[in-house]
């Protein structure tokens, strides 16, 4: 009762005070920032390691567990998931809220660093990635013709891709589905016993025969040249006539395994 009785006996203040507060909210609705993706900082790093061929069992035993095992051990974590699938192994290890989280990427990556030694030297070098929503993409593009698989793969990653690229703004673009060229190379499990080679010589074998390596350079009258050994390999005939050494010591062509 005695706000209503103020207003009675003083309604120009009232008035006053109202449209105070009227002129106050209208600024303050003109003026407040709307953003779509708000800078948050999720408290979640992710601890990405390939392990090309492995089969998931293989990936959750030997890289997925040390992972979990060493993150077990950093403060301020709440919990660890982790999923282990063909050839890769992802570790989310989510933190408290309001931690720093560039300080918890720095301590991961420590204890990654601890437990390299104990996972498989095949595996791929492990990647400590913080979730940033803004690094998300924004845009999808799907791209259909008459073509084949392999051809749209091939249109967009060398000409789609790199335009897009050059747009001002765009930080990177990816490409995914389709279909990527590869030649398998099928072995017979006779003739490799036969002559006594195993899998492992043949894949060895099959990398070093396929690399280019730089050669040093050479200075004439002033110009220097850089050269280079050009080892990689461009066709079938060229895989069928690598030669892989027996266990006797010799040499057997990879078209005869």
């Amino acid at each position: 009762m005695k706000l209503a009785a103020l207003a009675v006996r003083r309604p120009v203040t009232i008035l006053m005070m109202v449209a105070i507060v009227l002129v106050l909210g209208w600024v303050s609705l003109t003026r407040l920032p709307i953003d779509l993706f708000p800078d948050i900082e999720v408290p979640i790093v992710a601890v990405v390691t390939g392990y090309t061929d492995a089969g998931p069992h293989e990936v959750e035993n030997l890289v997925s567990r040390p992972m979990e095992e060493a993150l077990g051990a950093v403060n301020n974590v709440k919990s660890i998931t982790s999923l282990s699938g063909m050839g890769s192994s992802i570790v989310l290890a989510e933190f408290d809220w309001g931690i720093d989280m560039n300080f918890a990427a720095l301590e991961v990556r420590e204890k990654i660093d601890q437990v390299k030694a104990f996972i498989p030297d095949e595996a791929d070098n492990p990647m400590v990635v913080k979730f940033d929503p803004t690094s998300m993409p924004v845009m999808q593009l799907v791209l259909n013709g008459d073509r084949s698989d392999h051809e749209i793969r091939y249109i967009a990653e060398h000409t789609i891709k790199n335009r897009l690229e050059r747009i001002e703004g765009v930080a990177s673009v990816s490409v995914s589905g389709g279909q990527e060229r590869e030649i398998r190379v099928v072995l017979h499990p006779g003739l490799l016993a036969a002559h006594g080679v195993s899998i492992d010589t043949v894949g060895q074998m099959i990398r070093a025969s396929s690399l280019n390596l730089p050669a040093g350079t050479i200075d004439d009258n002033g110009h220097e040249y850089v050269l280079r050994t050009a080892g990689e390999l461009v066709d079938v005939g060229q895989i069928n006539s690598i030669k892989i050494p027996t266990r006797g010591g010799g040499l057997v062509s990879l078209t005869d395994l």
